[in-house]
């Protein structure tokens, strides 16, 4: 038989846990409630959402559907939106579901990162910007443990879990679709760095294999670092900038090219301006021909000694030029500090002193 004493105390202990619990649930919002749709019927209407608002409520960010169905971000004079960020955004609001009722009290808010100060706001508009907005969210902290996102409706102190992780940016240029280039350093055949003053750069190499020569080498000089000069080719590959701007809105000093030619018939020039202290590069692209590899010989007059080069085929490397030109077309980009390292050098930095 179990003691009283040790009886009367389990009890204690019990009573004690249910009263923390009822506690607790009082604080957080009640029972659990049955599963509904976040944003009922927005499954239905994904086609119809033209605008986001999302970010913070006193400077939210405007992800926008133009005339010819392609999304842009206002706050970056218009750029082209990360497409794939928007689907994505959009498929997870029209999976989620209300989880558990949580805080109703104003002053608890805070702890959800749900306050009015604290919270991201994220509207959905349809085509009739005029109509209700399909969606109108204040969107508090993700809960890693409870894999759920904590929100609230305008309009409403009812403070929810919801399934799915709605985080959103609230900075413009992560929903921008950032990328500029990708052109891997196996690809490259040879880069040129010419300034406004005349002076030149030059790497180039015959076969992917190879490291790169250094062209502009004087007599008698000596290269630092083989590494480094070859690390300049790798400035190219998944480039993508941290800001950008309208050509026609940026007046600027020429400064300096970077022209980068592939074995596949590619040449991309990166034309850099001055302006306020910073370098930003307008990019083209243009077919070569010559670039490209010569016919692939014969099994019998193949020359063992160098494998034979495979590139991209034509009609590939010529898509891709065209998507570079219509995605950087009319735009200066700004990059980061470590592609500008690569990028922006001279001869004499790349031979010992």
């Amino acid at each position: 038989m179990m003691p009283r004493r040790l009886l009367f105390l389990l009890m204690i202990t019990v009573i004690s846990g249910l009263a923390a619990i009822l506690l607790l649930r009082g604080q957080w919002g009640g029972q659990r409630q049955p599963d509904g749709a976040l944003v009922p019927g927005l499954q239905a209407h994904l086609n119809d959402v033209s605008r986001i608002i999302s970010g913070k409520t006193g400077n939210p960010v405007h992800i926008y559907q133009d005339g010819e169905h392609r999304w842009r971000v206002k706050e970056l004079q218009d750029y082209p939106a990360d497409v794939a960020k928007v689907r994505n955004i959009l498929f997870r609001l029209s999976k989620s579901t209300l989880r558990e009722p949580k805080t109703d009290d104003p002053a608890r808010l805070g702890e959800l990162d749900l306050s009015d100060k604290m919270a991201e706001v994220l509207r959905l508009i349809g085509k009739d910007k005029d109509a209700k907005p399909l969606a109108d969210l204040l969107i508090g902290k993700y809960s890693q443990n409870l894999k759920g996102t904590y929100i609230r409706r305008a309009g409403e102190a009812q403070a929810w879990l919801v399934s799915e992780d709605i985080s959103i940016e609230s900075d413009p240029l992560n929903w921008a679709d950032a990328g500029v280039l990708d052109i891997s350093r196996a690809r490259v055949r040879r880069v040129d760095v010419i300034r406004a003053d005349g002076d030149r750069l030059s790497i180039s190499r015959e076969h992917p294999n190879d490291d790169f020569a250094l062209l502009t080498l004087r007599a008698r000089a000596e290269m630092a670092s083989q590494a480094k000069v070859n690390r300049m080719a790798e400035a190219f590959e998944k480039l993508r900038f941290f800001d950008v701007r309208k050509a026609s809105l940026l007046r600027g000093k020429e400064s300096f090219q970077v022209v980068v030619q592939t074995f596949d018939g590619m040449e991309v020039t990166l034309s850099f301006v001055t302006k306020d202290g910073l370098q930003w590069a307008g990019v083209t692209a243009l077919y070569r021909e010559e670039l490209r590899p010569a016919p692939e010989k014969s099994a019998d007059d193949k020359d063992d000694a160098k494998p034979v080069l495979k590139v991209q085929d034509e009609a590939g490397i010529r898509a891709e030029i065209e998507q570079i030109n219509a995605r950087a077309e009319g735009w200066y980009y700004l990059f980061p500090a470590f592609v500008m390292d690569l990028l922006n050098r001279k001869t004499a930095d790349l031979v010992k002193q």
